[in-house]
């Protein structure tokens, strides 16, 4: 276990042609569910950290990589690394969290499979992702925790404003975000029902 909660988590999230980077971006893990060892991520921002982006260039040219990848990092501050957690070589979570930064990460290696010119692509420095209702709880525990105050975390809000992107919700194509209401209040009501049910035993 690497101590630390999922701010000192970081992510290196691109895409490779035959050893070299198309795109890429750095982002952190600014808050998850459950908020210490989570699972999935709520809040995530794009930030500038060369050492992460230069351990994941090291590690993808050893390989000759080509494709989407997302290269997790966790900061172990007992040593002062950045130590890799995970590989993952297809669609993550926040993938949409390129667009934020003006990088179109299912479209670019879509291009390439059909053998067009796709310039390198430098990411823009500010945007956020976040899934909202899952957010809002993980921001209410970090509250309780005594690591997030309400002001900051509208504040938080409020400096993303511009280059926000919501995990389901879009003006264009409502229905999503508007069904996953009902289907969250369902997952809280039957965790409470099994977790009253474990304690009555």
């Amino acid at each position: 276990m690497i101590p630390g909660t999922g701010s000192s988590q970081f992510s290196y999230a691109g895409v490779w042609h035959e050893g070299r980077a198309v795109a890429g971006l750095v982002a952190t893990r600014s808050r998850q569910y459950p908020i210490d060892a989570g699972y999935t991520s709520t809040f995530v921002e794009i930030v500038s950290n060369p050492v992460v982006e230069a351990a994941a260039t090291l590690f993808l040219q050893a390989i000759g990589y080509s494709g989407l990848v997302e290269i997790e990092f966790k900061y172990d501050r007992r040593d002062d690394q950045y130590k890799i957690l995970d590989v993952n070589t297809r669609l993550w979570t926040w993938v949409a969290l390129g667009a934020s930064a003006g990088l179109d990460f299912p479209l670019i290696p879509y291009r390439l499979t059909l053998g067009q010119h796709v310039a390198v692509a430098t990411a823009r420095p500010k945007g956020a992702w976040m899934h909202v209702s899952r957010d809002l709880v993980a921001a209410i525990l970090e509250m309780r925790a005594g690591r997030l105050t309400a002001s900051r975390y509208a504040r938080g809000l409020s400096a993303q404003a511009t280059q926000f992107t919501p995990a389901v919700f879009a003006f264009d194509d409502p229905l999503p975000g508007l069904a996953e209401l009902p289907i969250l209040a369902y997952r809280i009501f039957t965790r409470r029902v099994l977790r009253l049910g474990q304690r009555a035993k």
